[in-house]
């Protein structure tokens, strides 16, 4: 299942991308987010709670930068793995400065396997669009946050 859009952030590029970088802010940004931990500069080992139509899991995994250009761009490539299914995905994100604002242009690419993919390709697109929207809807508001309290990035 393939996501492509735009997000606009209110704050320059080197703002967004230090928030992005962050896995503080990532954590509590990202819906579901247990854990997140650095283990270098571009890996990370993560857990998340999900929930697809019927379908609730806990899924550990990793995700692994690569390409990084700051405050430009970055591709990720994510797995996850739980007692429902493995979720596995690349993206893509590039930021562009617009005005005063920064815009963040993605294409993700995700595949389910397991129960998950039994659900249909229809509700996991539709839950998925819902949790990129509430990610950055997430992102966006620490973003406000730090910038507003002069944190790092502002």
């Amino acid at each position: 299942m393939r996501l492509t859009g735009e997000f606009s952030f209110e704050a320059a590029p080197e703002a967004v991308w230090s928030a992005l970088m962050d896995p503080d802010v990532l954590r509590s940004a990202l819906p579901g987010t247990d854990r997140l931990d650095r283990i270098d500069d571009t890996h990370f080992d993560a857990s998340w709670r999900v929930k697809l139509g019927p379908i609730r899991g806990v899924f550990t995994g990793a995700i692994v930068l690569s390409g990084v250009q700051p405050p430009v761009c970055y591709h990720m490539s994510a797995t996850g793995r739980g007692p429902v299914g493995v979720v596995t995905g690349e993206a893509d994100f590039r930021l562009r400065a617009a005005g005063g604002a920064t815009v963040l242009d993605y294409d993700l690419d995700a595949r389910v396997s397991g129960r998950l993919a039994a659900i249909g390709q229809r509700l996991v697109e539709s839950s998925m669009r819902s949790l990129v929207r509430d990610a950055l809807q997430g992102l966006a508001e620490r973003v406000r946050e730090r910038v507003a309290g002069g944190g790092s990035g502002a």
